[in-house]
């Protein structure tokens, strides 16, 4: 089972201040290697990004006008995030 959340602070490209978009996935795997006692491993990716500077224009200067705000994971854990 696994959960994939889209975020995006101005997903229609008209509002005041820095674009910030990304992900957060996460979610349990089966552990075919017995490592948790639960029997499930589970994980964690987080990326967000930033327009930088604030007023860049994509279309223009991608891919280097986008900064790593959050870069998280991928992580693996036996107890849930």
């Amino acid at each position: 089972m696994a959960n994939w959340t889209s975020r995006d602070n101005d997903g229609n490209g008209d509002g005041k201040g820095r674009k910030v978009w990304g992900y957060d996935e996460k979610g349990s795997l089966y552990d075919l290697l017995g490592l948790c006692p639960s029997g499930m491993v589970h994980y964690q990716t987080v990326r967000l990004f930033q327009l930088d500077p604030v007023d860049a224009d994509p279309a223009i200067c991608w891919p280097d006008c986008f900064v790593i705000k959050v870069a998280k994971g991928p992580r693996l854990s036996c107890k849930a995030y």
